[in-house]
């Protein structure tokens, strides 16, 4: 992770099953349009590979209604 003047921040799924770490800078705040997201008021920023590092191992996926 070599981006300087950025933040570092953890996050990951509503049903803690994919967790992320990420640095980034708060210029591309973007919001969602998963029902979801929207209503716990989640904001979404995309990072450069190099700065996004997985948490945890991939085991599938979900979909969200």
């Amino acid at each position: 992770m070599a981006m300087p003047d950025s933040d570092l921040f953890e996050g990951g799924c509503p049903w803690r099953a994919v967790r992320f770490r990420a640095r980034a800078k708060l210029e591309a705040i973007v919001e969602s349009n998963c029902s979801i997201c929207i209503k716990k008021a989640y904001l979404h920023i995309f990072v450069p590979e190099g700065d996004f590092e997985l948490l945890t191992e991939s085991t599938g996926s979900r979909t969200s209604t």
